[in-house]
């Protein structure tokens, strides 16, 4: 797990004014997604793909596999248009505050892997940055969940999980427990090195 994020903030940022000047949502990549994501998202965002052809052995001679291969194809047509039409709405940052994203992941491809969390990608002056795609809530159980799922330890101004219904039971609830715990700790060395150096620089005798 990743501690590249581990110390970064949020930042107040208005969303309210400036689209496609000042800010820009950035749309997911689907060129490089294997079948099974594309199923996933497809299903996830309740895609209408029931116009689309079935398999039919005579057309195809039989070849199963170029018709899947053909398929991927058009659902990656299917998930490109929806994202710019209708699916527009699922994208569009609902709270005004800039995210930390992970280091090892950018543009489309980051976009595409954050469409089942509760981020959406956006750039702002030329650097990518999390928003909200929901509020009204304590969203600190998704968000971290969110980070985790992308490979980081998520930032400790977000790390201390909230008490909630339904929440810190399940399997998943409980690795994601663990890997705030760790973060806090990694954050708390950090510091007690940085504290030691400081002392060693300036106070020791």
């Amino acid at each position: 797990m990743r501690n590249d994020i581990l110390t970064a903030d949020s930042v107040e940022f208005d969303f309210g004014e400036g689209y496609g000047v000042t800010w820009d949502i950035v749309y997911p990549d689907f060129d490089s997604a294997e079948r099974e994501e594309l199923d996933r998202i497809v299903s996830y965002y309740d895609v209408q793909t029931d116009h689309l052809d079935e398999f039919d052995p005579d057309e195809w001679d039989g070849d199963r596999e170029a018709f899947e291969d053909e398929r991927t194809e058009e659902l990656r047509t299917e998930l490109r248009e929806f994202f710019e039409g209708d699916g527009f709405d699922s994208l569009a940052p609902m709270m005004n505050f800039l995210y930390p994203t992970p280091a090892d992941h950018s543009g489309g491809e980051l976009a595409r892997l954050a469409l089942d969390t509760c981020f959406t990608l956006v750039n702002v002056g030329g650097v990518e940055y999390f928003a909200l795609t929901g509020g009204g809530m304590d969203m600190r159980w998704e968000m971290c969940a969110a980070w985790v799922s992308l490979g980081s330890l998520p930032p400790v101004e977000f790390a201390e999980l909230p008490r909630m219904a339904g929440r810190g039971e399940s399997e998943s609830d409980l690795a994601l427990i663990g890997h705030c715990i760790a973060a806090f700790r990694m954050a708390r060395d950090w510091h007690e090195r940085a504290a030691q150096r400081m002392v060693s620089d300036f106070l020791a005798d």
